[in-house]
């Protein structure tokens, strides 16, 4: 989940609580004071401030919270932003977490524009002294969400080379290897039941595994950029060697052998090349 973008603290005035219950419904008026401080905004809550919940026939309770802050948004401004949130309990229903939808006032241009769009959510979370209200902007959730979900899920084989040991070399060439270029795609022609992997966004842990399998052996392993050009080759003839035009003609020729030129648009000894550590 992601980082809530601001967090109210709200202090309940217990003493100034009015209630009512009637034969169709019941209503409560909860004053509160409070206050906030994140990075876009810091103030307190003004005098007036108040939750208002009421409960039909149906026993479904209707929260709407309104209130004024005064304070200093994040470029230095004095301003004040009005808050009203709604939400809803089920009956019977006071979860320990509950979810409501804010909306947003500002005097500051700054916040105007951040809060004006209804991409918000809220979470309350009661405190000692009365409730944090979280607020979350929902577009980055999603996004958070969807790059979950486009998490590579990778091959029980490529898993168990990432939690095998390896030495110090392969881990600090992994490293340099993913600091100095965004690797998209890495291939890997594998001696393990001859397959070969295709492994979309590899991070360093599943560089750092393929490194040490190839190492020492006829394998190869291929690392191709975000401009989708060779990042960078690893070719083993008893250690991990600097490409070379050689080099690059001897894979083109496996590759036309073996039908993986079908993995490039073009020519392998086409492609930008970028050296890699001899390790």
């Amino acid at each position: 989940m992601s980082s809530p973008l601001m967090t109210f603290h709200i202090i309940i005035e217990r003493a100034g609580i009015n209630e009512l219950k009637a034969p169709n419904g019941a209503a409560v008026m909860i004053p509160f004071g409070g206050y906030t401080e994140s990075e876009h905004f810091k103030g307190k809550i003004l005098p007036g401030a108040c939750d208002v919940q009421t409960v039909n026939a149906a026993q479904i309770r209707h929260m709407c919270a309104k209130y004024m802050f005064e304070g200093i948004d994040r470029e230095g401004r004095r301003c004040r932003l009005f808050v009203e949130n709604n939400g809803y309990f089920e009956p019977t229903s006071r979860p320990e977490v509950f979810h409501a939808c804010p909306s947003f006032l500002s005097d500051s241009p700054y916040l105007s524009e951040l809060l004006s769009k209804p991409v918000y959510r809220s979470e309350g979370h009661g405190t000692a002294s009365g409730v944090d209200i979280l607020i979350f902007d929902v577009t980055k959730e999603s996004q958070n969400e969807m790059q979950e979900e486009e998490k590579v899920v990778l091959d029980p084989y490529i898993e168990e080379l990432c939690k095998r040991e390896k030495d110090e070399k392969i881990l600090e060439e992994a490293k340099r290897i993913c600091g100095t270029q965004k690797v998209s795609q890495l291939i890997f022609f594998s001696n393990h039941e001859s397959n070969t992997y295709v492994i979309d966004e590899p991070d360093e842990r599943v560089i750092a595994a393929v490194l040490a399998a190839v190492r020492g052996t006829p394998q190869m392993a291929f690392m191709i950029n975000e401009k989708n050009e060779l990042a960078a080759v690893s070719f083993i003839a008893g250690r991990i060697r600097n490409i070379d035009d050689m080099a690059l003609t001897v894979f083109a020729e496996i590759f036309r052998e073996t039908g993986g030129a079908k993995y490039f648009d073009r020519p392998v000894n086409r492609y930008a090349r970028w050296r890699i550590n001899e390790i």
